[in-house]
């Protein structure tokens, strides 16, 4: 049997995660362009690896035999054979350079003034929700030597070798790629039986990834100000409001940029910002818009997913980002939207249950949706308009429909949809998990863990 390919390697835009799921170790390959998953075992994902670009059959039967695998020529051909039918493989070596990363705006000035999410402080329940729902946890290659020096420590599920994979591809192709951590049973695999982070534990806040410390901080520059507000798929961030104490999302006085974690990476505003998909506007008169937003949210005195709805409405109508106390509107056009969620979930859904095991979170979640949009009621009354009043707020002060790639209008059609699909959740069965008391922080990063935030692309303006 020959190869589709000559000289086979993995594509650099799939992604390949380590999975221990209900005791057994498996390599899943997702393709985000796609959404396929292709399921491995690590002896095939070893060959994987060793498929570089530049050896061909012959050669990867050499190197199966030095790695003590027993394969015969015919099965590694169709190992990868079936690979190159998902459209996960390509031929020969991949450039020299991987492609330019997207060009970024030069970072704020440290002396760029911080404004910071109003009357919040974060107090973590420390049940490693956030540890146990996204399907990738990055690490440098720096916080990877020191977690590989923690795992010696602890009884990990995962071989040393196996613990880290590139985020993208097989092979590191630069020293300062980011890795991407096994996950065990969809928890980051030094998350420990009592939940909580074993690196932190051993080592203090500081020696955690960057991503994890700064979680669920978000920093959006809007060429005036820093906006520091937060990323609301926490369910911590809901059980906050009202708390005495907590952590600030940023150190205690910082007033300008200088004061934050130099590894904080910052988002940018468009100048001008899309408002639909025939209006525009400069970003200096977002700023005062954002933060009307917010303040209207802050007061949960109104049907926050009709409201949203009705503020997409008036941008759409005017072309401006005119007054936000508007009146909520009938939501003319959302069954088109939950239909194309609920579609999107199930998808989602039915891949989590391929190859997640049962007690994976992500994989739970993901049912729970689809099934709520099924036989649920997205029309319920909300069980919680604190919460979806403060999930618009935090979203709006941090400038976060902005920075989406999509228009604010459409933006606000989405998380007013994602508010009714939260809505449906609370009124069916939920997971028995702490982090299902907040349905809405789950349905939020969802979206995002489930790559599905691009459920509505095809469907026409309402305009």
């Amino acid at each position: 049997m020959s190869l589709h390919f000559e000289r086979p390697r993995l594509a650099v835009h799939v992604q390949a995660r380590v999975h221990v799921a209900d005791g057994a170790t498996h390599v899943a390959l997702f393709d985000p362009r796609t959404n396929l998953v292709a399921q491995i075992g690590l002896d095939d994902w070893h060959l994987v690896q060793q498929a570089d670009g530049t050896r061909d059959l012959d050669a990867l039967c050499l190197v199966a035999a030095r790695l003590g695998i027993d394969a015969r020529e015919a099965s590694i051909a169709g190992l990868f054979a079936e690979l190159a039918e998902a459209g996960m493989i390509a031929d020969g070596l991949a450039p020299s350079l991987r492609a330019p990363p997207v060009p970024r705006a030069a970072p704020p000035a440290p002396d760029t003034p911080l404004e910071v999410l109003p009357d919040f402080a974060l107090t973590c329940d420390g049940r490693g929700a956030c540890c146990r729902f996204y399907g990738s946890v990055a690490f440098a290659p720096v916080e990877a030597l020191r977690g590989r020096l923690h795992a010696a420590e602890l009884s990990l599920p995962v071989a040393d070798a196996d613990l880290f994979v590139p985020v993208s591809g097989a092979q590191i192709d630069s020293p300062d790629e980011a890795l991407a951590v096994a996950l065990v049973d969809g928890r980051c695999a030094f998350l420990d039986p009592a939940q909580r982070c074993a690196i932190h534990a051993k080592s203090g806040i500081d020696a955690k990834p960057a991503a994890c410390r700064v979680y669920p901080g978000a920093f959006v520059h809007d060429g005036v100000a820093v906006r520091a507000s937060l990323a609301p798929e926490c369910a911590c961030i809901f059980a906050s409001q009202g708390v005495a104490g907590g952590d600030p999302l940023v150190p205690g006085g910082a007033a300008t940029v200088a004061a934050l974690d130099p590894q904080i990476a910052f988002l940018e505003v468009p100048d001008p910002v899309p408002l639909s998909l025939r209006a525009t506007a400069p970003r200096s008169a977002l700023r005062a818009w954002s933060r009307s937003v917010h303040d209207v949210a802050r007061r949960a005195d109104r049907d926050a997913a009709a409201w949203a709805w009705a503020l997409a409405d008036a941008i759409e109508a005017t072309g401006e980002l005119g007054p936000v106390d508007v009146a909520p509107a009938s939501m003319d056009g959302v069954d088109d939207w939950l239909v194309a969620f609920r579609e999107a979930v199930t998808g989602a859904a039915t891949t989590q249950e391929a190859h997640r095991g049962a007690s994976d979170l992500s994989r739970q979640v993901a049912r729970w949706a689809a099934d709520a949009l099924a036989t649920g009621a997205p029309r319920a009354a909300p069980a919680s308009p604190a919460d979806e009043g403060f999930y618009l707020a935090a979203l709006a002060f941090g400038h976060r429909l902005a920075i989406e790639g999509r228009p604010i209008a459409r933006g606000l059609r989405d998380r007013a949809t994602r508010i009714l699909v939260a809505r449906a959740m609370a009124t069916v069965p939920a997971p028995v998990d702490p982090a299902a008391a907040h349905p809405l922080a789950l349905v939020e990063a969802a979206t995002r863990n489930l790559g599905i935030g691009g459920y509505a692309d095809d469907l026409p303006s309402l305009a």
